[in-house]
């Protein structure tokens, strides 16, 4: 039925825009007091075979989180590219979870006789970070009167700048140890007449 019309063509617009190119920063983890670890990014959006050599400037990162940074999650933010012609690029923050550290206090194993005075507690606290002030000091139920037997040595530890809430924290009880006292009974020498009592036996 074309015959019954006048065709008239009218070019049309076909707009080729840019791809959008996610820039994304990748999620990572350190424990608290360590310095951050190497950012790294994930492209998405690449067509045609082009790759991260085609972008422009030099990628770079910033975040909050420092070596003294608590516990808790920051974030990661890429920066620092420019895109070629035919992208835009969306730049998407990662994030840095700052662990808890480990924190070993572990307490000597001691010993002393019954009846004589405590032995100094030692021990070691292994996993302090940044030169904080935390220390740890030992202690027992046990007294100089305590019975022969084994007892607890406790670490304590001492916070006084609060930073324990960084620490994953373990603590090592050691045995202190106390033991039966040498104690000597002596008979006296006694005489006697033949035929006489039995004196009375001292010791």
């Amino acid at each position: 039925s074309s015959a019954n019309y006048t065709l008239s063509y009218t070019p049309g617009i076909l707009t080729v825009t840019p791809a959008t190119l996610l820039v994304m920063a990748n999620n990572l983890s350190r424990p608290y007091g360590q310095t951050n670890p190497a950012f790294t990014v994930t492209y998405t959006g690449f067509v045609n075979g082009d790759d991260e050599n085609d972008l422009g400037g030099t990628l770079a990162f910033t975040s909050p989180a420092g070596i003294d940074s608590h516990v808790g999650v920051y974030p990661i933010t890429p920066l620092g590219l420019t895109a070629p012609p035919n992208y835009v690029l969306s730049f998407v923050d990662g994030a840095l979870t700052v662990t808890a550290a480990p924190l070993i206090a572990t307490a000597d194993n001691q010993s002393k006789l019954y009846g004589a005075v405590l032995p100094a507690f030692t021990g070691t606290l292994a996993g302090v970070q940044n030169g904080e002030n935390i220390t740890a000091t030992f202690t027992t139920v046990a007294t100089v009167s305590s019975n022969a037997g084994s007892y607890a040595i406790t670490p304590v530890l001492a916070d006084p700048d609060n930073k324990l809430g960084n620490y994953a924290v373990t603590l090592i009880n050691g045995t202190l140890s106390i033991t039966p006292v040498p104690l000597t009974i002596t008979a006296d020498n006694q005489s006697k007449a033949y035929g006489a009592a039995l004196p009375t036996l001292t010791a």
